[in-house]
């Protein structure tokens, strides 16, 4: 078997895998196939991923971080939450990768790994400019009708999938979110007022939130970047979404594309109505605060950048939330 890897440094997350190491994983998650060639790729900043040829076929390979690597509490066990809510996509359609083979005994190495169908497709993100208007409205318009597809499918409890949590008020289970990234960034040395201010705020609108009764599947991380298009006929289409380890049962306008991403009017065109539109602006900038300590958090996390941008849209965030309880208490 032929074997290509990147040149990587020991990256706390991205820890390189040996080619033992990488070998063992090809002959027990592909037993009886003959395995040709593994690759590894670049780009992404969480699992190592890899290319894998056998009998023909080709495959993703996916290696989540090292057992002892300090995760924040939302982050913890993404692979296997991920392993646990595919079964709600999988109807959905072929654009959804599905897994074929996991393990998760760290046997062969301290790592959950698991591999998954290949799905065909170029970064929408890497090629939007380049597509026209129409194309690209034409492509929102798709998105809008998958996501609509993916909040339609409900559960009984909030939050993310077996192994983590369920709750079952929605409020209840934003707050033990945000409380735990407060925490992992007081565990890292960082205490930001705005984010204990947002939180005090956030507390206010409690019985808003549990008002939503219907936990909605959410992917959580739907946005260009996660999104394969391929030309079909004179038209692109979608043809993979991927990265659905952050999903989690919750109110479908939390959904990342809905708080953080500048979408075209095609994208709602192509959504339609929201199930539960009342107070929609308010738990917006709600989820929106939220995302914001997110971000913080995960830059302090990866040493990326200070998150003063983070901070400095929280405070306006604020500023809004504190304006709107003045109109409701006046």
């Amino acid at each position: 078997m032929k074997i290509t890897l990147l040149n990587r440094e020991d990256d706390r997350l991205q820890k390189p895998v040996t080619k033992e190491q990488l070998s063992r994983i090809c002959e027990t998650a592909f037993s009886g196939s003959v395995v040709t060639e593994l690759k590894e790729l670049a780009g992404g900043f969480f699992n190592n991923t890899y290319l894998v040829y056998a009998d023909g076929e080709r495959f993703i390979l996916r290696i989540s971080p090292h057992s002892s690597v300090h995760m924040s509490l939302y982050e913890q066990a993404l692979m296997r939450r991920e392993y646990n809510i595919q079964p709600y996509f999988m109807p959905l359609g072929d654009c959804f990768p599905k897994t074929v083979f996991a393990d998760f005994t760290h046997q062969i190495c301290e790592r959950d790994y698991v591999v998954q169908t290949f799905v065909e497709g170029t970064n929408w993100e890497e090629i939007k400019d380049t597509l026209t208007q129409k194309e690209n409205d034409r492509i929102w318009y798709e998105v809008g009708t998958i996501a609509k597809q993916i909040c339609s499918i409900t559960s009984s409890e909030f939050g993310p999938p077996s192994p983590a949590a369920q709750f079952e008020t929605w409020g209840g289970y934003l707050m033990a979110y945000l409380t735990g990234l407060q925490t992992d960034l007081k565990e890292m040395g960082y205490t930001y007022s705005q984010v204990d201010g947002f939180i005090d705020l956030f507390g206010n609108h409690m019985e808003l939130l549990n008002t939503i009764k219907t936990p909605r599947l959410v992917h959580g991380d739907l946005w260009e970047k996660n999104i394969l298009i391929s030309k079909k006929g004179d038209n692109w289409r979608v043809t993979g979404i991927l990265d659905s380890e952050r999903a989690y049962w919750g109110d479908e306008i939390s959904e990342w594309i809905h708080t953080f991403v500048k979408v075209s009017p095609s994208y709602w065109e192509g959504y339609g109505e929201l199930f539960e539109p009342e107070n929609r602006e308010i738990r917006r900038l709600l989820y929106r605060g939220s995302d914001h300590i997110m971000a913080a958090t995960e830059c302090r996390l990866r040493d990326e950048k200070d998150p003063t941008w983070a901070m400095n849209h929280l405070d306006e965030i604020i500023k809004e939330l504190k304006g709107i309880l003045i109109i409701c208490n006046s």
